[in-house]
């Protein structure tokens, strides 16, 4: 017994064909030449209410995007709100359209990688970063171990001030480095611009026109995500991805999400 209808099966290139149920072909070929003329970095809001058809929608409109030669990546936010950091996700996906349509050897990708490498270190938290270093230590105060022996609690306490002396080099490193992860995050960003005119020029080629299709990046399920994993999202968005060459689509339900974070 099934409480709500199956999936729409929707394939990779098929767009509106065959199941387009709610009657948005015309609006999604609007959406798409919009979307692939634009000559800047957007980042564009798909609001709906639920119910509304935006995940169906999106990946009919995907299909229509990648029949016409733009390179799309479909991210379901929901289902990666357990990333600590939405860079390490995005980022993820991109690397991997890279990979597909360009080569894993492509000097681009390869450049795409080491950069994306370095600014998940420079922007890892400052606690993470001190765990890292120290491992466990500092986890077991003297105190918790009021039965230990003289021997037992002189070693809490030298894993304790180990724990210090690692959370205060940590410190110190991201004082001192904050110019060169601040280069870092600018070299992403020109890295990423660079892949994406190496998309653009390889679906120039394939399609024989001068048309410039820019990386499509849809962020669907945004409203159903933790806060705050869906702020530190649109906060990558933002500083880190809004280069020349790729559009953000965030599909999300603004009566229930963004506007009460």
């Amino acid at each position: 017994m099934r409480f709500t209808p199956p999936p729409l099966e929707i394939g990779d290139k098929d767009g509106f064909a065959n199941t387009d149920i709610f009657e948005y072909a015309e609006f999604g070929e609007r959406f798409a030449n919009l979307v692939c003329n634009l000559e800047q970095s957007l980042t564009v809001v798909l609001d709906g209410p639920w119910g509304s058809g935006k995940s169906t929608f999106i990946k009919q409109w995907a299909g229509l995007l990648r029949d016409t030669g733009a390179p799309v990546i479909l991210f379901d936010a929901f289902a990666n709100d357990h990333h600590e950091d939405a860079f390490t996700a995005l980022a993820g996906e991109i690397v991997a359209v890279a990979q597909d349509q360009l080569g894993s050897s492509n000097s681009q990708t390869q450049k795409l990688v080491r950069s994306a490498t370095k600014v998940s270190r420079a922007i890892m938290p400052l606690a993470t970063r001190i765990g890292v270093r120290a491992g466990t230590l500092g986890l077991i105060s003297v105190d918790d171990v009021e039965d230990a022996g003289e021997a037992a609690k002189a070693i809490l306490k030298d894993m304790g001030n180990e724990a210090a002396k690692a959370a205060d080099k940590a410190v110190r490193e991201r004082v001192t480095k904050a110019r060169d992860e601040r280069l870092e995050l600018q070299g992403f960003r020109e890295q990423l611009a660079e892949m994406a005119e190496g998309l653009a020029n390889k679906a120039s080629k394939n399609f024989s026109d001068e048309q410039r299709r820019p990386l499509v990046f849809i962020v669907d399920e945004l409203d159903r995500c933790r806060p705050p994993f869906a702020v530190n999202l649109l906060e990558r968005v933002k500083h880190l991805f809004s280069v020349p060459g790729v559009v953000f689509v965030l599909v999300t339900n603004l009566d229930l999400s963004l506007i009460h974070i």
